[in-house]
């Protein structure tokens, strides 16, 4: 979890103003830059590019038509999708079960599951 944790609060404190560029969701891989109007899919390089834990395979999956964002804050949201997604998949591969260590990550990530469960 650390590697998906390190990566949020880089791309947080990333002085870069590629992050800071407005967009719209056009579709599961596609966002528009509002400023010049142009398409840019995230599902080919970016992640990659980026040097990212999340698979550009599913890069798409966190893209949300018709939603103004940032590029910033889409490269969070993925990450912490693909965490969550990373400590759901131990959680029923390991018999639900959930380590100690584990346990501050669902409370950061998942507020609520622990109460649920």
């Amino acid at each position: 979890m650390e590697k998906w944790l390190k990566e949020i609060e880089r791309v947080k404190q990333e002085k870069d103003a590629f992050l800071d560029r407005r967009c719209i969701g056009i579709n599961s891989v596609t966002v528009m830059f509002l400023d010049t109007k142009q398409e840019y899919n995230l599902s080919e390089n970016y992640f990659a590019d980026r040097h990212s834990v999340v698979d550009p395979c599913f890069a798409g999956a966190y893209i949300t038509p018709g939603v103004i964002t940032t590029m910033r804050e889409i490269h969070i949201h993925a990450v912490k999708c693909d965490a969550i997604s990373h400590l759901l998949d131990d959680y029923i591969r390991y018999g639900y079960y959930i380590s100690n260590s584990n346990k501050e990550y669902y409370e950061q990530l998942v507020p609520g599951f622990l109460k649920e469960i």
